[in-house]
């Protein structure tokens, strides 16, 4: 990304404002995810090697880690997190911590920033959950029109238990020009990725028969179909497909995890939404479900009368 300040304070602020605009009522947004608010970063221990207290506490920080995911912004706008630090770090309202890991929010420089794009916007740093996000703030922006019903503070927010946004009908053409505003012109695939890919596949696929001394179906797919199937992509299609990938994963996720959030066990809930999404993923579990339906279908309905 080759933009500078005052080209990344215009895309930010442009898609700020249409979600501001877009809300029906306000909602608090995560700022900026640190590397250790990772939900996928924490491993829930196998029963047996460990006491049950150790496994209830990594599963209870995991479910925690992923309900404030939710309320990430940056993946509101779709960006990857590397892209969505360049921006803010470009928009200067970031800056690299340079004694420490990650980055540091700038305050001041949030606060002056919603006065310059005119919105009604609120930023406030919190401490909470220490035993699981340490004593770090985690910084949030107020987004959305200030309804009867609205949050005074992320605090509030969250003991409500309202971690997801609101839905928003047109969030896709929104990114979409976030990403057309903050593209520095390289295509993907580029040039280069034309040319080199055969030879990084080719790498890829003879290192993986030397270790391993099979070839598996996903490694002749890669072997023989995914460069010409790469190579027929238009320039540029590779981020929209990355896109709609990421959105339907979190789609789908969301929809399991919304199945059994009801389960007041921590654990219990853990274990029947690994095995909802092992069956979603299984074909042999998806092929058996089919088999099942076709067979004790009843056929189609016919209204009809009583004689």
């Amino acid at each position: 990304m080759s933009i500078n300040q005052s080209e990344a304070k215009n895309a930010l602020g442009v898609f700020i404002s249409s979600i501001h605009k877009s809300l029906r009522t306000s909602f608090w947004y995560r700022v900026y995810d640190h590397c250790s608010d990772d939900p996928d970063g924490v491993e829930i221990p196998n029963p047996n090697s460990v006491n049950n207290d150790e496994r209830r506490e990594a599963i209870e920080k995991k479910k925690i880690l992923g309900d404030l995911y939710l309320m990430s912004f940056r993946s509101q706008t779709g960006l990857s997190q590397d892209v969505y630090i360049e921006l803010l770090v470009n928009a200067g309202l970031l800056k690299k911590n340079t004694t420490s890991e990650g980055y540091r929010v700038l305050l001041s420089k949030w606060k002056k920033y919603f006065s310059e794009i005119d919105i009604d916007a609120e930023f406030e740093g919190s401490v909470f959950f220490k035993s699981v996000c340490g004593n770090s703030k985690r910084y949030f922006i107020r987004i959305g029109p200030k309804q009867s019903e609205y949050n005074q503070n992320v605090r509030v927010q969250i003991n409500a238990g309202k971690y997801a946004p609101p839905r928003i009908q047109n969030i896709r053409n929104l990114r979409q020009s976030l990403a057309n505003a903050i593209d520095d012109g390289q295509e993907n695939p580029t040039e280069m990725d034309r040319a080199t890919v055969r030879q990084v596949t080719d790498t890829a696929v003879n290192a993986h028969f030397a270790l391993l001394r099979n070839k598996t179906p996903k490694v002749h797919v890669a072997e023989e179909h995914a460069v010409a199937q790469y190579m027929r992509l238009r320039p540029g299609m590779m981020r929209l497909l990355m896109e709609h990938w990421v959105e339907k994963n979190h789609q789908d996720s969301a929809k399991i995890e919304n199945n059994f959030k009801r389960i007041p066990n921590l654990q219990s809930h853990a274990n029947f939404v690994a095995g909802a999404r092992h069956a979603a993923n299984n074909s042999l579990i998806k092929k058996r479900v089919a088999e099942v339906d076709s067979q004790t279908a009843r056929g189609e309905y016919k209204k009809g009368r009583i004689n």
